[in-house]
């Protein structure tokens, strides 16, 4: 059975419109069909303050399949755009994180769906309300949309690239 797949987009070193894109069409070569994307926006990192802003936003796809192998897919699709393991909250080329697989909630030691932090993040909620100002978190089925509320306005993310023109930039790397 095929389920709508939510998953966010971050990097914050080398060329991070880039990475992004990338990242995005190694999914589609590996048949993961895209839906949506939001808008592309401007983040302080979290913790370790002293790096560059990250680049972050969401996909919302359509996937038939296991999550652990789509947490494979994602993994190897990091290594092959260059990531490397840091340290917690550390600058990444690529980071790639499963928030929502359709209604499914799973709790193992390499998974956590929906993403544990997802209420907690405004570069997470902000992007993933822009595709669906709706959603619900299947855990409690509260609306996403007042988890983002409660976290008040500060430190909102900046728009950097709005979601047509990045959508158009994936089909022109997809078309290469």
């Amino acid at each position: 059975m095929t389920k709508d797949l939510f998953l966010g987009f971050g990097s914050n070193m080398g060329e991070r419109l880039n990475l992004i894109i990338k990242a995005f069409s190694m999914l589609i070569e590996r048949g993961i069909t895209l839906q949506s994307v939001s808008s592309l926006y401007l983040t302080e990192p979290l913790g370790i303050i002293e790096q560059n802003e990250f680049l972050n936003c969401v996909g919302k796809f359509e996937f038939k399949g296991d999550p652990h192998f789509l947490l494979e897919e994602i993994k190897a699709i990091e290594r092959s755009i260059g990531r490397v393991e840091r340290f917690r909250w550390g600058p990444r080329e690529i980071d790639i994180d499963i928030l929502l697989f359709g209604e499914m909630i799973l709790t193992t030691d390499k998974l956590s769906i929906p993403h544990k932090d997802i209420i907690r993040r405004k570069f997470v909620l902000v992007p993933l309300l822009e595709i669906d100002e709706e959603l619900r978190d299947p855990r409690d089925n509260s609306l996403f949309s007042d988890h983002l509320e409660s976290l008040g306005k500060e430190g909102w993310p900046e728009l950097f690239l709005e979601a047509v023109l990045f959508e158009k930039l994936i089909e022109l790397e997809v078309k290469r």
